[in-house]
Order: C-alpha cells, then sequence, then structure tokens
C-alpha cells in the first residue's frame, strides 16, 4: 500500500468548520450544567471549610470538594468534546447523560496518558544528567559537551514541540472517537512522527481563528453589558459592572442576583469559547489522521512495552533477587549482631560477677574490720573497766590505809593523852600535902606553875611527832 504523505488529504479550508461550535446547544446545555455543577460543589466545599474549623474543615472543605468539583467539570469538558467529535464525524449526537458518563469514562485515560507525559521527562532528564555526567571526564569532557550540549537542546526542543503541539491536544480527540489507550498513543506518536510540521500549521490557524473569534464575542458583549448594567445600576439602586457589584442597601436580593447573572453571562461566553476550540481541535485531529497508518507505530509500542515490561520483569527479579540478597545478609548481620550481643552479655554479666565478688570480699573486709574494731573496742573498754576497778580498787586501799592511819594517830594521841594525865596525876601525888584548918574545905594542891606548863608542852610536841610520823608512814 502507499504511503501517504505527510501533506496529502490536509484540508486547511476544514478549520472553519469550528465556527459550528457556537450552534450546537446540546454541547452548550452539557458545559454550562458541568461548569455550575462545578461551582455549586467548590462553594459548597468552601461553607463547610468556613463552618467546620483546624484541618478537618480545610481537608473537607477544600480538598474534596475542589477534587470532585474537578471531576465534575473534567467530565462534563469531555463529554462536550465526545458531542462535538460526533458533530465533527457528521453522526448522530448521542444524549447529554451518555455523552456526561463517556466523558467521566475518558477521566482514567487521560489521567493515565499524564503518568507516561511524566515518565518521559523524567526519562528525558535521566539521559541529559548522564550525558552532562559524562563530559565531566577531564580533558574528553569539554569536546564532549561541545557536540553533546547542541544535541541535547535539539531533542528537548523537539520533544517539548510534540508535546505541546502534538500529544496533548490530539490525544483527547483520540479518546473521544473511541480509541483505546495503546491505540491513542501510537496515533499521537504517528502524527509526531510523520506529521509534525502540517499539525503545528493547523493548530495556528486554529488558534489565529480562536484569536477572532474572542474579539468578535468581546465586541458584541461588551456593549450591551455595559449598557444594561448601567440601566440597571440607575434603576435598582445597585452598581454593576465590570468594576464590581455594590449596593446603597448592603448585601440584598437584587445585588445576589446581579452578581448570579454576571457569573451566567460570563460563564456561557467561556463556554461558547471552549466549544470552537474543542471543535477546531477534533477537526484538526481529524485531517491529520485521515489515511494514517499506525500498524508500524502500533507494532513499534507494542514492542516497546513489552519490552518495557520484560525490563521491569527482569528489573523486579534483580530487585527481588537484591531483596533476597539484602535480606539473607541482614539475617546474618543479625545473627552476627545476636551473637556480639549474646558475647557482650557474656561479658557484662563475667564483669557484674566479679564486682559482686569483689563488693563481697569488700564488704566481707569491711566486717572484719569492723568486728576487729569492735573487739578493740571492747578491749579498750574492759581494759579501762579493770584500769577504773583497779584505781577504784587502790583508792579505797588508800583510803582504807588513811583511815587506819588516822585511827592509829588517834590511837596513840590517847595513848600519849593518858600518859600525860598519868604523869600529870603522879606529879600531883608526889607532891606535899599541907595541912588545912578543919573549919575550911579541903583544896587539892596545884603544882608549881612553871613545871605543869613544861610538862603540857613536851606531850603536845611528843603528840604532834607520833602523828608526824604515822602520816609520813601512810603515804606511798
Amino acid at each position: 500500500m502507499q504511503t501517504p504523505s505527510p501533506v496529502q488529504g490536509l484540508n486547511f479550508t476544514q478549520l472553519l468548520r469550528a465556527t459550528e461550535g457556537l450552534t450546537q446547544t446540546r454541547p452548550v446545555l452539557l458545559g454550562f450544567l458541568s461548569m455550575l455543577a462545578a461551582g455549586v460543589v467548590v462553594g459548597l466545599g468552601g461553607f463547610l471549610s468556613a463552618s467546620l474549623s483546624g484541618m478537618f474543615g480545610t481537608i473537607v472543605g477544600v480538598g474534596l470538594s475542589g477534587l470532585l468539583g474537578g471531576l465534575l467539570f473534567a467530565a462534563g469538558m469531555s463529554g462536550v468534546g465526545i458531542l462535538l467529535m460526533d458533530k465533527a464525524r457528521n453522526i448522530e449526537p448521542r444524549s447529554l447523560v451518555d455523552a456526561w458518563l463517556a466523558g467521566l469514562f475518558c477521566i482514567p485515560k487521560l489521567i493515565g496518558f499524564g503518568v507516561v507525559i511524566f515518565l518521559a521527562m523524567a526519562a528525558l532528564a535521566v539521559v541529559a544528567g548522564l550525558v552532562y555526567l559524562v563530559c565531566k571526564i577531564p580533558v574528553l569532557g569539554p569536546v564532549l559537551l561541545f557536540f553533546a550540549h547542541p544535541a541535547m537542546v535539539v531533542v528537548a526542543s523537539l520533544v517539548f514541540t510534540a508535546l505541546f503541539w502534538v500529544a496533548f491536544p490530539l490525544f483527547a480527540p483520540a479518546i473521544w472517537e473511541g480509541r483505546g489507550f495503546k491505540e491513542a498513543l501510537s496515533v499521537v506518536a504517528t502524527v509526531a512522527r510523520n506529521r509534525l510540521l502540517p499539525t503545528i500549521v493547523q493548530f495556528v490557524l486554529l488558534y489565529l481563528l480562536m484569536s477572532l473569534i474572542s474579539m468578535l464575542m468581546v465586541a458584541a458583549i461588551f456593549p450591551g453589558f455595559t449598557l444594561m448594567s448601567g440601566i440597571a445600576s440607575s434603576v435598582l439602586n445597585i452598581r454593576m459592572g465590570l468594576g464590581g457589584l455594590t449596593s446603597g442597601y448592603g448585601m440584598d436580593a437584587n445585588l445576589v442576583a446581579g452578581m448570579l447573572a454576571t457569573m451566567v453571562i460570563f460563564g456561557l461566553a467561556f463556554v461558547l469559547l471552549m466549544q470552537v476550540a474543542l471543535m477546531g481541535v477534533n477537526l484538526v485531529y481529524l485531517s491529520v489522521t485521515e489515511n494514517l497508518d499506525t500498524s508500524s507505530t502500533e507494532q513499534a509500542l507494542a514492542a516497546g512495552l513489552a519490552q518495557a515490561k520484560e525490563k521491569a520483569r527482569q528489573a523486579q527479579e534483580k530487585a527481588r533477587q537484591a531483596a533476597e540478597v539484602a535480606q539473607e545478609k541482614a539475617r546474618q548481620a543479625a545473627e552476627q549482631a545476636k551473637e556480639r550481643a549474646r558475647q557482650r552479655a557474656e561479658e557484662q554479666a563475667a564483669a557484674q560477677a566479679l564486682a559482686a565478688e569483689r563488693a563481697a570480699a569488700q564488704a566481707a573486709a569491711l566486717e572484719q574490720a569492723a568486728a576487729e574494731e569492735e573487739a578493740a573496742q571492747k578491749a579498750a573498754e574492759a581494759q579501762a573497766a579493770e584500769e577504773a576497778a583497779a584505781a577504784q580498787a587502790l583508792a579505797q586501799a588508800r583510803a582504807a590505809e588513811q583511815a587506819a592511819i588516822a585511827q592509829a594517830a588517834q590511837e596513840r594521841a590517847a595513848a600519849e593523852k593518858a600518859q600525860a594525865q598519868a604523869a600529870q596525876q603522879a606529879v600531883e601525888e608526889t607532891a606535899p600535902v599541907s595541912p588545912t584548918p578543919a573549919a575550911c574545905p579541903v583544896v587539892p594542891p596545884m603544882p608549881a606553875p612553871g613545871r605543869r606548863k613544861r610538862y603540857v608542852l613536851w606531850g603536845v610536841w611528843a603528840a604532834a611527832q607520833g602523828l608526824n610520823t604515822a602520816i609520813a608512814s601512810s603515804l606511798p
């Protein structure tokens, strides 16, 4: 079969059919209802976020409502694209519910395409990093960089051109046409490889057409919006216009109605402009894929996917083996660690036992020292008690000796006194007796004064000498 040239079958006049999107009421209604539903969900989420405080209110009010609103809007726009694809292919458009459900089922494929694009960009970044890493080689690195950098710039430019001018705009129409995920990828890859330039030219013309239609819509809507807003402001005493909405009486029903009406006007304008864009994208897709042979691309894509699966399987096997090796190493390391822990525990137990023995020896030594000290203290106390008893006995003996000496002295003094009295009596008896008259009482004769005094002094002196001798002999 003859392979068509890149520009064979491309009809640039088909882009003028993009304006038919302005006359399709069913897609306009589906797009507006989807945008309205998404707005209501997001508004309710904001109300819940204000009512529920904390992180829970933020997650429920903002996160979930934003996710649900985005899903509703994306499904609605995808359904609009499906209805416009039916119109571009001149087939009977399906109902609004069927179109919305078909658009909802297109969301997983679009998310998968986003994942593929992310992986492709990551692979490009890895390849560029490896190339520039090789350019760090001394001496040879600058030469490699001189050739590698322009080549990497060209590759990145081609990749971004294919993504922004082919992949992003044409993948969704391929899904809306009813193709599968792999088939849509093969179509996009074939167009990017064989019909890149005509596709870019048609998209440029489509963007120019959209710019012209946007200016016409602004020129049509702006005067009417300004005139009617001025009249409403004068009659209802509210300020309506592009500068904002205010009321002289605060927030009232007229102000709320004016706000909602303004949102409806610009929402319809946005939906109409999106109708033109989606209709034009569908027409460009049908134009560039006409008589397009994607079998080789599908085979290459299938081979690439099979190779990728095989590499993934090999990588999984290697990862499994590496995990087993790592698990075995971890088990050995754990056993070694357990053995080292056991050895450390034994060493610690031995050290603790040695410390306990040392502590017991020290305690026994302390107890023995305490017992010896106590015995010495008791011996000292016994010796002190013996010394005290000996001292007491000595004191008692001395006291008894002194008492005996005193008693002997007293006895000597009494004996000497008795001797002195006996001597005095003997002296008196030997003295001559003078006769006394019978009429007078008889008075015993007195010794002579001088002799009697000498006897008394001699007796006192003898008693004193005896007492002194007795005291001196009793002292130690």
